[in-house]
């Protein structure tokens, strides 16, 4: 071959290189790039929407922990967005966490729960503890408006309060263990440990208790300590909100800490050089975790053995402004769709001064590589 021709032989396989390179940039999102997302829907000032559930055909459940206790639904999310109000808990001030322990069956926590100066506290009632777990069944009939467009819809649907949780400080993320309906796991961030709670009899008991589960005393993240909690793989993994860490401990089938309480924690990712407080997340079927950090308004991917990556928001950015959990859509068109809720900046305003009502945010984590 001739030394021009050789030349343009070489420039042509670099070109296609090149092209093929971009070709893939297409359909991967690199760890610098900031995912694609758009709003599903929002609330009215001030709402702060704290955790969230999808349903198995696709509807999504919202708890609100301010200013009151209402459980949502937002019906078609990816289609036709429309919210429904389910239930007003009027014998608390507000909800926390959400888990689906069987099919179209959900516990959800609340309480009497004040936001102050110092952060989060509680206010016991004449009954003592005043936190309480409820099932939200979709098997009896009931009817509610949609909040959007006003139309009745018709739900199976039961809401029983099934324990009063009288040795609870502040109960927060709530968690299925898989293969066992007749339990869940719920965290407690000011206890620093994880209950056990049968559904059948209302009978909690503590099933994890490991010092990475406090807030350490004088914690610049304040006393939040456990927040998150999600079951993946035998482990149950949870956030540290004062340590800005997410840790896992292996647990036996019925949700007990394995070994009598002797498998190790192990720390997954230490985030404090990327965020001051850490609130819930979600686990994809790689293994990533995708973890939202409040007052920081940022998204943050991380896997193990792996650094973290910004993958949305941003501290002066009402993109994930409070952002307060997080959960995968369910079926094959909406798996790779991260739902993220947010408190619309109660917690801490953008900025110091902007604050909104809190919404559902649709992110597209498709091609996303770590």
């Amino acid at each position: 071959m001739k030394p021009a021709l050789q030349h343009m032989a070489a420039y042509a396989a670099r070109l296609a290189q090149s092209v093929e390179r971009e070709t893939l940039n297409l359909k991967v999102h690199y760890a610098h790039l900031l995912l694609p997302n758009h709003i599903i829907t929002q609330f009215p000032f001030p709402t702060w929407l704290e955790n969230i559930a999808v349903r198995s055909n696709g509807d999504l459940l919202l708890t609100e922990f301010a200013p009151t206790a209402n459980l949502y639904l937002v019906s078609n999310p990816n289609t036709n967005p429309n919210q429904h109000l389910i239930h007003t808990f009027d014998s608390v001030q507000g909800l926390a966490g959400i888990a689906e322990p069987t099919e179209d069956l959900f516990v959800v926590v609340g309480g009497n729960i004040t936001l102050g100066g110092n952060g989060i506290g509680h206010n016991a009632n004449g009954n003592g503890s005043p936190f309480f777990a409820w099932t939200i069944d979709f098997r009896y009939n009931t009817t509610f408006h949609g909040i959007t467009d006003g139309q009745e819809t018709k739900q199976n649907i039961n809401i029983t309060q099934i324990a009063q949780l009288t040795s609870a400080l502040l109960p927060n993320g709530v968690a299925s263990i898989p293969g066992n309906p007749d339990a869940v796991l719920i965290a407690d961030s000011f206890a620093g440990l994880v209950w056990r709670l049968d559904i059948q009899t209302g009978f909690h008991k503590v099933a994890v208790k490991v010092p990475e589960m406090s807030a350490p005393t004088n914690s610049s993240g304040g006393v939040v300590g456990i927040n998150g909690i999600k079951m993946h793989l035998g482990y149950l993994y949870w956030t540290n909100s004062a340590t800005v860490k997410i840790y896992r401990v292996r647990l036996d089938r019925d949700g007990y800490h394995e070994g009598n309480g002797i498998a190790a924690v192990e720390t997954v990712a230490d985030l404090s050089s990327q965020a001051t407080f850490l609130d819930d997340f979600a686990i994809d079927d790689d293994g990533v975790i995708w973890v939202v950090t409040n007052s920081g308004n940022t998204l943050l991917a991380v896997k193990e053995g792996k650094k973290a990556v910004l993958v949305g928001g941003g501290k002066t950015e009402l993109t994930f402004s409070g952002g307060t959990a997080a959960a995968f859509g369910r079926d094959h068109r909406s798996r790779k769709t991260l739902y993220v809720t947010t408190c619309g900046g109660l917690r801490a305003p953008v900025n110091g001064t902007v604050t909104e009502g809190g919404k559902v945010v649709a992110v597209d984590t498709s091609g996303f590589r770590l």
